[in-house]
């Protein structure tokens, strides 16, 4: 019995001690492993004597490696850098070990261009149990998964696990969520040494070619929040009757359930009554949920700002919501006088040349024959009242002179006859006099925007000098009024003078449901402001992001992210062909008629006063002489009597 337990204790002590690695062995694995995973930089870690510290270093060197030995985690230990880096971490060494996992920068450092390698050693022998169950590798994996208890060891990370029996075991290591326990997926190349590169990054590729697994998160609970701001118009996530209010968490929703199945997660959501803006170094709504870190993920598309990356990480765009100033161009009457505009310059400049040479050939006339009896003046008002259409009679002898205001007459029918038309079409011609957002702010339309929280803030900020002034001009000055809901407001486009900023989405919609063709027709739009893109957000740091990213990339390669924006997003309605209707003419397409009227009137009465006092002064003249003349007779009289 003696000799039996001095040979068993000695086989034990052989196999503890084949158990045992050393720095070659240590700086062996490592650059395997590192070079399977393309890292250039990586920081060693371990409670090796200066000797091992020495061999370590040069092993590394050799492989051209850039490498850093720290003998603790300390304020040396910085691994935040942009490209690939590697951790390797002699976990033999229980105080070493205890000072990473309780480091306050733990979590901060475990990212997604980090890669991981923990080498320890089976404490236990390679032999079975009684029940022929192997207990090698059990205790390795109990120990890790104590000490990765408040670690974020999450799918998204790089951590292996190195165990050292009888050769190099290495075993992917990551758990689901924080309260699970951390799985262990042994990297393997069929049965082969994993100290050689090829054969470490053919295991790799065997575990990462089955993702499907790795982004099962087995029913975690994953906190999230959306924004319903008008909850009085609510009635679920999947209401389509309703889609101009809350848009970005209803339109977004569809893609945040799909990854909910697709990784297999539990969505524990919360309501907020707004999306969040920061305030004295606080954010408000959701974004304060996210400062506080109380959720995870973000269940609505939310604007890409700048100062909110201070609290979240976006993953992708997934919503681009358009806003533009939407208003009907006023009628060209109305901001044109259109009774010059049938005509060019040019035409305008050949009529008057037409009236003067009719005129001087009806002077000519007039001059060689000695007898015509109509005078310069009706001659003149003769040609003018033919060009208007108006029938002043004027009948001269010679037959010359008819024929020359037959000519005239038919003249005047062909500039009369085109006029007429083009003024017809141009009274039924919607304008084009606003191109430009100046052109809209110095325009008589009044202007308003759609009640929603992110108009006043965009607005304001805007650095265009044109929307500046529009905004202080016809919005800033009536505060809230001036913000109305969508319905409210496009019903103001249909009837009124009225721009109106708003979503695309809410205007197109309202212009199908509300809008007669012929006012379809008749809307332009003006970009004001550019919003920025929504994105699903995580909380700042979330090891989480990368998987979600991933997976809603995928949604929208496979189309799912293009179809609910297609169900939830409406489309811009078209302009039918000959869908315009008879606009009838009222007092201001005809004002500029009144002006030659009034101005008309005023000039016949000013030539009417004046030929009155030049009557009454001629005969106050004509009275005078003939009272001279009277008394000179008398006096002659007189004289001849005495």
């Amino acid at each position: 019995m003696l000799k039996l337990l001095i040979v068993l204790t000695c086989s034990i002590q052989f196999s503890w001690g084949y158990q045992n690695f050393g720095p070659e062995n240590f700086a062996e694995i490592s650059i395997s492993y590192f070079k399977a995973r393309n890292v250039k930089s990586v920081t060693a870690i371990g409670c090796f004597n200066a000797s091992d510290h020495f061999e370590v270093m040069k092993s590394f060197m050799e492989n051209d490696f850039y490498i850093q030995l720290l003998p603790s985690f300390g304020s040396y230990f910085n691994v935040s850098g942009m490209k690939n880096s590697g951790v390797v971490i002699d976990a033999r060494c229980e105080e070493l070990l205890s000072s990473l996992i309780f480091h306050e920068n733990i979590n901060a450092f475990m990212l997604t261009h980090v890669y991981w390698l923990f080498l320890d050693e089976s404490s236990t022998s390679p032999l079975t149990e009684a029940n022929g169950e192997p207990t090698d590798l059990s205790q390795v994996q109990e120990k890790f998964d104590f000490l990765f208890r408040n670690v974020d060891v999450l799918p998204t990370t790089h951590v292996v696990v190195g165990v050292f029996t009888d050769d190099w075991n290495l075993f992917d290591s990551y758990k689901p969520c924080w309260p699970q326990k951390v799985k262990f997926v042994e990297i393997s190349c069929a049965n082969e040494s994993l100290s050689l590169v090829e054969n470490i990054r053919q295991g790799l590729w065997n575990v990462e070619s089955k993702p499907k697994e790795r982004r099962n998160l087995h029913h975690c609970f994953i906190s999230s929040g959306t924004a319903i701001t008008v909850p009085e118009h609510y009635k679920g996530m999947d209401d389509h009757t309703d889609t101009i209010h809350d848009l970005f968490a209803k339109a977004n929703f569809p893609f945040i359930r799909a990854l909910m199945y697709d990784l297999n997660f539990t969505l524990n959501l919360r309501q907020v009554d707004k999306g969040g803006w920061k305030t004295n170094g606080t954010f408000s709504g959701l974004m304060g949920e996210f400062q506080r870190r109380t959720i995870e993920l973000g269940g609505m598309g939310m604007l890409m700002r700048s100062e909110r990356m201070e609290v979240v990480d976006y993953t992708i765009v997934t919503l681009v919501i358009k806003t533009s100033f939407v208003f009907k161009q006023p009628p060209l009457s109305l901001v044109s006088n259109i009774f010059e505009l049938p005509f060019s310059i040019g035409v305008w400049v050949s009529c008057v040349g037409f009236v003067m040479i009719y005129w001087v050939g009806l002077m000519l006339f007039r001059a060689i024959t000695k007898t015509e009896r109509f005078t310069p003046l009706d001659s003149l008002m003769y040609i003018v009242g033919t060009l208007c259409q108006q029938n002043l009679e004027l009948f001269p002898k010679y037959e010359g002179a008819k024929i020359l205001l037959f000519w005239v007459q038919l003249a005047n029918f062909f500039i009369f006859t085109s006029y007429s038309a083009s003024i017809v079409a141009l009274l039924q011609s919607p304008s084009r006099s606003i191109t430009s957002m100046a052109d809209l702010a110095s325009s008589p339309l009044k202007a308003g925007a759609q009640d929603v929280v992110y108009a006043w803030v965009y607005l304001n900020e805007s650095k265009d000098p044109a929307v500046q002034s529009l905004f202080r001009k016809k919005i800033k000055p009536f505060g809230t009024k001036a913000f109305t809901e969508a319905e409210v407001g496009m019903k103001r486009v249909k009837d009124e003078l009225y721009a109106y900023q708003a979503e695309v989405n809410a205007a197109y919609r309202l212009i199908m449901e509300t809008f007669t063709p012929d006012d379809t027709c008749k809307v332009y739009e003006l970009d004001a402001i550019k919003l920025p893109p929504f994105s699903v957000p995580v909380v700042k740091g979330s090891k989480y992001r990368e998987l979600f990213k991933q997976r809603l990339i995928w949604q929208r390669e496979v189309g799912i992210i293009r179809r609910f924006n297609l169900i939830w997003i409406a489309q811009k309605p078209t302009c039918e062909e000959g869908a315009a209707e008879f606009t009838s003419v009222g007092l201001k397409e005809l004002r500029h008629s009144y002006y030659v009227m009034l101005v008309g009137f005023g000039i016949a009465f000013i030539i009417l006063a004046f030929e009155f006092g030049w009557k009454k002064k001629k005969n106050r003249t004509q009275v005078g002489t003939a009272w001279v003349n009277t008394r000179s007779t008398k006096q002659k009289k007189n004289l001849k009597i005495c």
